[in-house]
């Protein structure tokens, strides 16, 4: 019954985009077919009325504009060859503009209105829309502008919507030329229909065969199949050598996606947050467990009282299972904190219907997802981060993991949550110096990736440094965007390529913050990797010398030390343990070294290799432009890269 209930709503709801279009042309039709009578009648060139005419058909998708006016119009004044080439290019225009219409507004529209579940069910009914139910819409009048956004909406293939649209484009417009031309006015309607069905019949019977042809096609190894007959009852079967191989090829999209909402006072009773997020998703005996950081809880004693008494009053259909309190920081991230998380949410029958809270800074948020992400293969994860470097970085992103082995993160996920909220009130018990570790990452992106936040940061280096809010709420959120965008649109969001720009700084951060047993905090280290990386880029003639200084010097007055002596730290063999970081990174991508320096604020490229001998001379200049003296760390001296 539910999956009945289901699908009729979704149907409505398609429908009411088919009616919503039909209506807007029915109700303006007469407007616009009067002004457009008016508009081709007056003295205009052929090359105008043709630009006139491509520009009406292309957003005729969208416009109540009556396409046979327009259309025979057109074969009327520039003649049958011409008129139908123009009608022609019009109509593949407003083709592809329609595909792509109905594939942005699919999620974006339909999502919000139908809710997960029953989006994932009209998603199924939409993509049983293919060539026979295009061909046929294309070859009515008034729905053949919805065709082609229903084709966009139902993620039809591109070769096949192109291929149908294509021959289906031209019969309408040969039948349009020939009626705007030569025939009369009673056979229009049937000319114009026999002449779609006619090339877009084609279409259809060539794209099947195509696909038939493809399907027994021997298997692409390059060489040809021997085969021996063997007679089965009345059947023959093709016994192939043992080195031939059949391939059947697999392959589907999926999309991701998932809020990032700032706010705050999340749990208060008027906070719609949560409520709009889960209730639309929650099924019967959908229940949530939450994890909340020591630190976090230890600054705000009253914080599990304020979530119980948020889901009984705005959310009482969705039970709080439990709240647990975990390990803040690195000490989180170990095999037996996820095993005793994922018992606790199997005493408590969690389930992929139900909902994990991680609450905490970034090592809190990394460990829960992992929990979460390897717990019945993924449940849903809600993220609230409650450090600057957790909101603006480590918890907008799409990765889990743990150390392990004495390594960084050795172990994890690539598992997109369910959403991030960022709360600014949880910044306000945070310490100085958690504040100030955070904007190490907003420094990184901003320097790889947006000279404007960068020179803006530089503006405001002393409202950052002493943690104003709207300052503070500012470099967060230009921070998160810049990270969403590297993820959305870097083409690479589960890691596959080697190069990781948003790692800038981090191959030897990432080896300090073990080296010291994590005594350093992520983004302490990572301010260190930057000005290291800074320098050498000045070094390797990649980087001006007062573009690295600019570098160096706003990590300086955000209040960074630029230096650590773990960096003069050495191995037995005499090598600086730090370089280390090098070999373990490599490993991380996957065998390739790759790491990201600058060449401009704003700007950043990837190099494949670096030369010790520069690393140490960079590492020595951050030394003596830091005044380090037998191993204690002073920043009195001038901080120039």
């Amino acid at each position: 019954m539910e999956s009945i209930r289901s699908g009729i709503r979704s149907a409505i709801v398609i429908l009411s985009i088919i009616s919503l279009i039909v209506g807007l042309f029915l109700l303006l039709d007469a407007t616009i077919t009067e002004w457009l009578s008016m508009l081709f009648n007056s003295d205009i060139s052929s090359l105008v009325f043709s630009l006139l005419v491509v520009f009406l058909l292309t957003f005729d998708v969208l416009l109540p504009v009556p396409s046979s006016l327009v259309s025979v119009a057109a074969s009327s004044l520039l003649g049958l060859f011409s008129g139908a080439l123009v009608i022609w290019v019009g109509m593949m225009a407003g083709s592809l503009f329609g595909y792509w219409v109905g594939a942005r507004c699919n999620r974006i529209f339909l999502y919000k209105i139908l809710g997960e579940r029953e989006y994932s069910r009209a998603e199924a009914m939409m993509g049983r829309f293919g060539s026979g139910m295009l061909i046929t819409m294309r070859a009515v009048p008034i729905l053949a502008e919805t065709s082609v956004i229903l084709a966009g909406m139902a993620g039809m293939q591109k070769g096949r919507f192109l291929l149908a649209v294509t021959l289906s484009n031209t019969g309408v417009a040969c039948a349009y030329g020939y009626i705007g031309a030569t025939a009369q006015q009673e056979s229009s309607m049937l000319i114009l229909i026999a002449g779609s069905v006619l090339f877009a019949g084609a279409g259809f019977l060539l794209n099947t065969w195509m696909q038939h042809l493809y399907s027994e096609k021997a298997p692409e190894n390059g060489s040809e199949t021997v085969t021996a007959d063997s007679d089965v009852g009345d059947k023959t079967l093709a016994l192939e050598p043992q080195w031939s191989a059949q391939v059947i090829k697999a392959g589907f999209d999926i999309h991701y996606h998932y809020p990032v909402i700032f706010t705050r006072a999340i749990f208060a009773s008027d906070n719609d947050c949560i409520r709009n997020l889960l209730l639309p998703r929650a099924s019967s005996g959908a229940g949530v467990i939450v994890f909340v950081d020591e630190g976090v809880m230890t600054a705000q004693s009253s914080l599990p009282e304020q979530i119980a008494h948020y889901f009984q009053s705005c959310c009482p259909s969705i039970p709080v299972f439990s709240i647990e309190v975990v390990p803040g920081g690195e000490p989180c991230k170990t095999r037996q904190q996820i095993e005793r998380m994922q018992r606790s949410m199997l005493m408590y029958g969690v389930d992929r219907h139900c909902f994990v809270f991680a609450i905490g800074g970034g090592a809190v948020l990394d460990a829960v997802g992992f929990a979460a992400a390897s717990f019945h293969r993924g449940v849903n994860l809600v993220r609230l981060p409650t450090t600057v470097l957790a909101q603006n970085d480590a918890g907008v992103g799409v990765k889990n993991g743990i150390n392990d082995q004495q390594k960084k993160n050795l172990i994890g996920a690539f598992q997109p949550p369910l959403a991030v909220i960022n709360d600014q009130d949880f910044l306000l018990t945070l310490s100085q110096r958690d504040k100030r570790a955070g904007l190490a990452e907003a420094v990184k992106v901003a320097a790889i990736r947006d000279q404007a936040l960068f020179e803006w940061m530089e503006e405001h280096a002393d409202a950052l440094a002493h943690a104003e809010p709207a300052a503070l709420a500012y470099s967060i959120r230009e921070c998160a965007r810049l990270h969403l965008n590297q993820i959305v649109q870097g083409g690479d969001p589960f890691e596959y390529g080697t190069a990781r720009p948003l790692d800038f700084g981090h191959w030897s951060a990432h080896r300090m913050e073990s080296l010291v047993n994590y005594q350093l905090r992520h983004g302490e280290a990572v301010a260190i990797g930057i000005a290291l990386d800074t320098e050498y880029a000045v070094r390797a003639g990649m980087l001006c010398a007062d573009k690295g200084a600019r570098v160096c010097n706003l990590l300086y007055q955000l209040g960074f030390q630029l230096w650590h002596p773990v960096l003069k730290q050495q191995r037995e063999n005499g090598e600086a343990a730090f370089l280390e970081g090098l070999e373990e990174f490599r490993q991380h991508l996957g065998g390739t070294l790759c790491i990201t320096l600058l060449t401009d604020i704003g700007l950043a490229t990837e190099v494949n290799s670096m030369d010790r001998a520069l690393l140490l001379d960079a590492r020595d200049a951050l030394a003596r432009r830091y005044a380090v003296s037998a191993g204690e760390q002073t920043t009195e001296a001038e901080p120039v890269c």
